[in-house]
């Protein structure tokens, strides 16, 4: 990707390089909303801390963004799959699995985007027993055989 940016003469900014995952199209975008997505992550990392009411909110406030919706589901994304990296903790793997979902029950099953949105991130926020296979302070590591 940085050898891409580089012929292309894009200015680079490593931060964003592993957030792009490798696609030139991401990077251009995250490069332009690069203060809305701090915001996301920021929002984000205080939902997964336990915050329903920011869950609530959060939930609510991209339900009502309609002409960004599909660009805001993508951003969920790139940020939740950067914390399940960085992190390694299951509730991030949970919630990009959830994320994956959610595109069915919101086309196929007509479910509204309000609910589908506030029930995603709340479910982020309790990060409850039941939801993991194995304790749920555990990491993706050790999951992996030695």
């Amino acid at each position: 990707l940085t050898a891409i940016l580089k012929q292309e003469s894009i200015d680079i900014q490593e931060s964003l390089i592993e957030l792009a995952a490798g696609s030139v199209a991401s990077y251009r975008q995250i490069q332009e909303e690069h203060v809305h997505l701090k915001a996301l992550e920021s929002q984000l990392k205080e939902i997964a801390r336990g915050d329903a009411a920011a869950a609530l909110q959060l939930g609510n406030e991209l339900a009502q963004q309609r002409e960004k919706f599909k660009e805001n589901i993508t951003y969920l994304h790139l940020l939740a799959r950067k914390e399940m990296l960085q992190t390694q903790e299951l509730h991030w793997a949970n919630f990009l699995h959830e994320l994956g979902e959610f595109e069915y029950y919101l086309t196929k099953r007509n479910f509204a985007p309000l609910y589908l949105l506030q029930n995603l991130f709340v479910r982020l926020a309790e990060r409850s027993q039941d939801q993991f296979i194995v304790e749920q302070n555990s990491s993706l590591s050790d999951l992996i055989p030695a």
